[in-house]
C-alpha cells in the first residue's frame, strides 16, 4: 500500500492560503510548515506539562498516609480528563492537511498520555534513587576483590575437616552442620 497519500482528500477543517502549487501550476491550499512546528513546539511543551504533573502528582502523594490510592486516582483521571479534550483540540488546532496525517498527530499525544499512566508507577517504585546510591557508595569503599580461588580453596579445606571430624568422633555429625552455619 504505497503511495497512499495521493488518493487522500483535503480535509474539510483544513484552513489555509489559496496559492499556485510550483510543482502542478494549480491553485491549492497552502499552510506554512514554519507555523506548524511552532505550534508542535506549543504541543510540545503542554505535553511535557501534562506528563510532569502526573509524574509530579503521582511522587507528590506517594508521602501522604491517608486516602493516597483515591487521591492520586482521581488526580491522575482529572489530568487524563483534560489533556483528552484538549488532545483533539491541539490536533485540530495543528491544521493537518489530511486525515491520515491528523490521526497520527491524535495517536501520537494519546500514546503521551498512556505512557504517562502507565509509568508513574515506575516513577513511584523507583523514587528511591538515593538509598540505592548510598549502597553503591558504601560498596565501593570496600577492598576491591579480585579472584573467587581462595574462597573455594578454604570451602574444600573446610570440607576435608568436617569429613574427617565425622569419621574421628561420635559427636562428628555436627561437624557439616557447623560447617554450614560457619559458611
Amino acid at each position: 500500500m504505497l503511495d497512499f497519500e495521493e488518493d487522500e482528500f483535503v480535509r474539510p477543517e483544513f484552513k489555509g492560503v489559496n496559492r499556485i502549487s510550483p510543482i502542478t501550476n494549480k491553485t491549492e491550499l497552502y499552510y506554512s510548515p514554519q507555523t506548524r512546528k511552532l505550534k508542535y513546539v506549543v504541543i510540545f511543551g503542554f505535553t511535557i506539562l501534562k506528563m510532569c504533573a502526573t509524574a509530579g502528582a503521582s511522587v507528590g502523594l506517594t508521602y501522604e498516609k491517608l486516602f493516597r490510592g483515591i487521591a492520586l486516582g482521581a488526580v491522575i483521571f482529572m489530568l487524563s480528563a483534560i489533556f483528552k479534550k484538549f488532545g483533539h483540540k491541539l490536533s485540530e488546532w495543528e491544521n493537518h492537511k489530511y486525515d491520515s496525517d491528523f490521526e497520527n498527530s491524535l495517536v501520537e499525544k494519546k500514546i503521551a498520555v498512556k505512557m504517562a499512566k502507565r509509568k508513574r508507577k515506575q516513577f513511584k517504585r523507583e523514587g528511591n534513587i538515593v538509598e540505592k546510591l548510598q549502597r553503591v557508595e558504601k560498596g565501593a569503599k570496600f577492598a576491591p576483590y579480585d579472584s573467587t580461588v581462595e574462597d573455594y580453596l578454604e570451602m574444600f579445606i573446610q570440607m576435608g575437616f568436617a569429613t574427617f571430624l565425622v569419621m574421628a568422633y561420635p559427636c562428628g555429625p555436627l561437624a557439616p552442620l557447623l560447617a554450614f552455619v560457619n559458611n
